[in-house]
């Protein structure tokens, strides 16, 4: 999770982003993304497997898209 707001002071950024001339700087463009979709675990004795996918519902300054994560753990 973002805590603070991100600030632009590229000229070309700013110029990118569409803010007028002689804005020196873009505040509130805070990264937000969240999802929902399945988890999956299994306990294989003493190796387990988590699998989780999740997809887009809002985005906002953010490519919005589909994830997909894959962990395996082994104890030592």
């Amino acid at each position: 999770m973002q805590t603070t707001d991100d600030q632009t002071t590229s000229p070309v950024a700013v110029a990118a982003l569409g803010v007028p001339a002689g804005t020196a700087t873009v505040a509130n463009n805070r990264f937000e993304r969240f999802g929902i979709g399945p988890y999956v675990s299994y306990d294989f004795g003493p190796v387990f497997t988590n699998f989780w996918y999740t997809r887009d519902v809002v985005s906002k300054n953010a490519a919005g898209g589909d994830t997909l994560f894959f962990q395996i753990v082994i104890p030592l």
